[in-house]
């Protein structure tokens, strides 16, 4: 008796039990090899890939899976008896070159490039924002109260020039994606990228205070990986954000291109903040106001630098600038540590091995191109 497809499995199981166990395994190493192709694509050395090739490779999974099934039937049918060692082969190429096996192939590759091309339009604008552009929440414009971040890399002129157009975008993109695992974890919207600037929002209901957390968690991330980015570009970049939350106006714009807006002076100020960075020695600030909005959290520490004057407005802002509490000076320690690498960003290679800030500053001060001094408390401009 020859096997061609589910009939022969439902002929070899003869009862409605076994046959039911055959579907459920089935559908159980469909599932499972649908996961690990999930799973493989949302690697960074994989999820940075074209579209196409992401497609291409969880279709190639499924449809694999579904010709390893095919076989297995037949190797089934053979230990029972039914096929004769020299048949299976035949069988199975028989089987998988039905017109049957080939539309359910087809059907399966077609389906799985059609779902995988929209969870990457997911990916590419957040499930949040799609979500809300297929239902139009946001045709009408309406206040919303958000929390902003503006996140930059430090000196990234001076770093633009010494690397080149190229490879100044490259380090770029290295960044971002970086910042995508923090930003998941951080339950982050990432609004918009500009330039060498990410926008980051959420929703005023913060849970852990991720709006501050995300950013200590870049910065982990960044230190963790300083040895492939001074071995790719010689530099390990370093970024400042600005923080800001309050009321603001959304709406949906665009036709040819259509996306969720956000119009308000919270997020100039979130912008002005962020650009205080430098002159008040901090990698993070934020507004006094959207500080006493957060839960009293004692892992970090909130120090007053002063009042930023709004343009063209009579009110000011108190600005905090944030440090994370280490439980250890070992920690604070291995934060601000470099090797053969400037405090701004660029190599250095008059200063060798791994050394703290102030070691850097001993052994450069008064070498050509570096300043005097730096500030005491935290990390460079």
């Amino acid at each position: 008796m020859r096997f061609y497809g589910t009939a022969e499995i439902v002929d070899f199981g003869r009862t409605l039990s076994a046959m039911l166990l055959l579907w459920i395994a089935g559908s159980g190493c469909l599932g499972l090899a649908d996961f690990g192709a999930d799973r493989m694509s949302s690697r960074p050395s994989v999820r940075s890939r074209p579209y196409g090739y992401l497609i291409l490779l969880r279709a190639a999974v499924l449809v694999a899976t579904v010709v390893v099934l095919i076989f297995l039937a037949r190797l089934i049918a053979l230990v029972q008896g039914e096929l004769q060692p020299s048949e299976l082969i035949p069988a199975f190429l028989d089987r998988l070159t039905h017109r049957t096996t080939l539309a359910a192939l087809a059907y399966v590759a077609v389906a799985t490039g059609i779902i995988t091309f929209i969870k990457q339009m997911v990916d590419r604008s957040g499930m949040k924002v799609m979500l809300n552009l297929i239902m139009g929440k946001y045709q009408n414009p309406r206040e919303e109260d958000r929390i902003f971040m503006f996140l930059d890399l430090r000196s990234s002129t001076t770093i633009a020039e010494k690397l080149g157009h190229i490879r100044y975008s490259r380090l770029i993109q290295n960044c971002f994606r970086d910042l995508t695992d923090c930003a998941i974890r951080r339950e982050v919207e990432i609004y918009q990228y500009v330039g060498d600037e990410a926008v980051l929002t959420w929703e005023m209901e913060l849970r852990g205070n991720n709006c501050i957390r995300v950013f200590f968690d870049f910065n982990d991330t960044l230190q963790e990986r300083a040895e492939y980015y001074r071995d790719l570009f010689g530099i390990i970049p370093e970024f400042k954000a600005g923080v800001n939350a309050g009321t603001v106006m959304v709406a949906e714009v665009g036709v040819l291109k259509r996306e969720i807006a956000y119009h308000s002076d919270v997020l100039n100020t979130a912008a002005r903040i962020q650009s205080k960075c430098n002159e008040l020695g901090y990698d993070l600030l934020i507004s006094a106001q959207t500080k006493g909005l957060l839960p009293a959290d004692p892992g970090f520490q909130f120090t007053s630098v002063g009042k930023l004057e709004l343009r063209g407005k009579e009110e000011t802002v108190e600005i905090l600038g944030v440090d994370m509490n280490r439980e250890s000076g070992e920690d604070q320690v291995s934060r601000g540590r470099v090797s053969g690498v400037e405090w701004w960003g660029l190599r250095d290679e008059r200063v060798q091995g791994s050394v703290t800030r102030d070691e850097f500053i001993q052994k450069s001060r008064g070498s050509s191109g570096l300043p005097e001094a730096l500030p005491t408390s935290h990390r460079s401009q």
